[in-house]
């Protein structure tokens, strides 16, 4: 991003979510021009340890349970400007 505005590129390929996060912050997201480059779906994670199987479904379940409560779309909406939800966390499994 700081190439990008020290005019050291003429373009970046980078995550939208991401994108419209830092230049809503930065509040300069009204000089630039996002448009999708053509990758179907994005996804997110949350790290652990191969071994950690027991955190991973906890995390996962609460992640869902957050969206069936709505909070998760409350926090998305808040911090990434829409629901970045993927399907395993609505419930849809792809």
């Amino acid at each position: 991003m700081i190439d990008l505005q020290n005019d050291r590129i003429d373009a970046l390929l980078i995550d939208r979510v991401y994108a419209n996060y830092y230049l809503k912050t930065e509040g300069i997201i009204d000089q630039y021009e996002i448009f999708p480059a053509g990758f179907e779906s994005e996804s997110f994670a949350v790290g652990v340890r191969p071994a950690d199987k027991t955190l991973l479904a906890n995390l996962n379940q609460a992640f869902v349970e957050l969206y069936q409560e709505g909070k998760f779309q409350e926090i998305s909406q808040k911090w990434f400007g829409e629901d970045i939800a993927t399907s395993q966390v609505k419930g849809k499994e792809n």
